[in-house]
């Protein structure tokens, strides 16, 4: 299935609805109209597609039964549908090899549910018996471990899960650690506290499984031991990358969001020349940090031109800084004094058929802020609000301002806008990237 101008659009609708259908018939008509999309020849499509699916079957349609109280498709609580896309996932699999990888990945999220977990393990049992392109051993087996196959409570699994962790694969290894990190507490043995040494050790070892250990706990936090230096430690003293195949986010991953505000570990990052990891945590605050600005600046002297062009466009839209080596980058450009007063500021964000623009407004050097009643005016010289379509939301915070319209554009104001005027002016071509040129505007 090719992806014209229309189809296109029809697919992208198709992925905005809400999948809080209140009658099985509409549910029927979703899957009809998303299924196909199955077989599209873009990856980053079937992608979508299967997580949609997975998502609407395994919990949306689910949840929306028992909130409108109608009956699901089948007789059979409603497992006819989990069958149905099962059987369409294993056609597709016969043209695609990616997408019962890409299946396999979803199921970390929703089939642990007990409504399901068994029928897909015997399912998964099944799939290890047949001779489908693209099925990786060791997946299957790992998406065995997560919904349960060798036990959901402590007593029931953790000697298989800590006799996994040495497995030959990395895959069910990072599985088995996430479960050991699910139902371990301080009563277990080992501990959770003793867990995360162990985790460690391993990981001098064969990087792996501290990533998906750790993320069991990554949204609450564990105040047993101090994380970011558990997590450094095991950067500086792994012997290589952690493997690409981890059913979850790894400890680099983890370390540039624990990190975005710290300094002295950015630093220490720098120092052991884990310097893409560096410019990540450097910038994964939308807006300044303290101390964070000489980072930038040293990062963005560097020979590695991604790293340095991240530091540059982190530097420009929330420093007002435009670094040295920026006069090199086709995807920065600055104007002082573009108008009486302010200075802009376009970045190119993104590349290929994958990109937006991004134009910040910042008042020029001795100016003390962009007047309220002028910001609109420039507005819409710079992007009318025939394209930026009707408001869809606003939200007002003390010294900000945010509006979403409906074609996808994003608004900022920030700053005092009393007296003083606005600091900063933002706004980011989402959705618009083949209909806006922000250059035109001279």
């Amino acid at each position: 299935m090719s992806l014209d101008a229309t189809a296109h659009q029809e697919f992208a609708t198709l992925c905005e609805d809400r999948l809080d259908y209140t009658a099985a018939a509409a549910w029927d008509t979703y899957y009809a109209r998303m299924a196909p999309w199955l077989n599209s020849p873009d990856a980053a499509v079937r992608s979508i597609v299967v997580n949609r699916l997975a998502t609407a079957v395994f919990s949306a349609e689910p949840m929306a039964s028992r909130r409108y109280q109608h009956q699901p498709l089948s007789i059979d609580a409603g497992r006819q549908r989990p069958i149905w896309l099962l059987d369409q996932i294993i056609q597709a699999q016969r043209c695609y090899a990616d997408i019962l990888p890409l299946f396999l990945q979803t199921l970390h999220h929703h089939g642990d549910d007990e409504r399901w977990s068994s029928m897909l393990c015997l399912w998964l049992q099944d799939l290890k018996t047949r001779d489908l392109p693209g099925i990786d051993s060791s997946h299957i087996e790992g998406t065995l471990i997560l919904l349960g196959a060798y036990g959901a409570t402590w007593e029931a699994g953790s000697e298989h899960w800590l006799t996994f962790l040495d497995h030959p694969a990395s895959y069910v290894r990072a599985c088995a650690a996430r479960m050991l990190a699910k139902y371990s507490d301080a009563a277990t043995a080992p501990t959770t506290d003793q867990l995360f040494m162990i985790m460690q050790a391993k990981e001098f070892i064969r990087p792996g499984v501290a990533g998906p250990f750790w993320s069991e706990f990554h949204y609450g936090g564990y105040a047993g031991i101090d994380v970011t230096d558990w997590m450094m430690t095991i950067l500086e003293q792994r012997p290589g990358p952690e493997p690409d195949d981890l059913p979850c986010n790894g400890i680099d991953f983890y370390l540039h969001e624990l990190c975005d505000g710290s300094v002295d570990v950015i630093n220490r990052m720098i120092a052991g020349g884990h310097l893409a990891l560096a410019v990540e945590a450097a910038t994964e605050t939308l807006g300044r940090v303290e101390g964070m600005h000489d980072i930038l600046m040293t990062l963005g002297d560097l020979d590695d031109r991604p790293i340095a062009q991240q530091a540059w466009h982190h530097l420009a839209r929330y420093y007002h800084v435009v670094h040295p080596q920026a006069q090199q980058s086709e995807t920065l450009h600055a104007t002082s004094n573009w108008r009486p007063g302010i200075d802009r500021i376009i970045l190119r964000q993104g590349s290929g058929t994958m990109w937006r623009d991004v134009l910040v407004l910042y008042p020029a050097v001795g100016e003390d802020g962009i007047a309220d009643q002028d910001v609109w005016p420039l507005l819409e010289q710079i992007m009318p609000a025939a394209m930026r379509g009707p408001l869809l939301h606003e939200q007002q915070q003390e010294a900000r301002r945010s509006y979403e319209y409906a074609s996808g554009v994003l608004l900022s104001l920030e700053g005092n806008h009393g007296q003083m005027g606005w600091a900063r002016v933002e706004l980011i071509g989402r959705g618009v990237q083949d209909r806006w040129d922000p250059y035109t505007v001279l």
